[in-house]
C-alpha cells in the first residue's frame, strides 16, 4: 500500500511526540521507569524500521519524501531527541547502578568495576 507524505509526516509526529514524553518520565531515573521506556524505545524502533521500509520499498515516494522539507527536520528531530534520551538513560543506568553499590556493595574490582555482594544480609550497619 503505497505511503503518503502526510502518513509519513503524521507518524513521525506521533514517535515524536511518543519521545518527548518519554524524556520527560526520565528526568528522575528510576528502575521501573527505565525498563518502561527501554520497551517503548523498542517500538518506537520497530516503528521507524518500519516506515523506512515503506518508504524504501516505493522508489517516487522515497525520492519525493527525501526532498521534503518538514519530513527530513522531523526526522532530525527524532534523531536528536533519541540521541538525547540516550545520555539520559546511561546517566539513569550509571545512577540506579550507584544506588545498588552503596546498597550492596563490596567495593570495587581490578577492572574498577562495581562488585555487589548479594547473599548477606544488609539490615545492620554495625561494622
Amino acid at each position: 500500500m503505497p505511503i503518503s507524505r502526510e502518513g509519513v509526516l503524521a507518524e513521525c509526529q506521533r514517535l515524536q511526540n511518543a519521545l518527548r514524553d518519554m524524556k520527560q518520565r526520565v528526568i528522575a531515573p528510576q528502575p521501573e521507569s527505565l525498563a518502561e521506556c527501554e520497551h517503548e524505545l523498542a517500538g518506537i524502533v520497530s516503528s521507524l524500521e518500519t516506515l523506512h521500509q515503506s518508504i524504501a520499498g516505493q522508489t517516487d515516494a522515497a525520492a519525493v519524501l527525501r526532498g521534503d522539507a518538514t519530513v527530513r527536520q522531523t526526522l532530525r528531530q527524532i534523531q536528536h531527541m533519541a540521541r538525547e534520551l540516550n545520555a539520559r538513560f546511561l546517566h539513569g543506568t550509571n545512577y540506579c547502578a550507584g544506588l545498588l553499590q552503596i546498597r550492596l556493595g563490596a567495593g570495587y574490582s581490578a577492572q574498577g568495576l562495581p562488585v555487589l555482594v548479594t547473599g548477606q544480609s544488609r539490615n545492620s550497619f554495625e561494622g
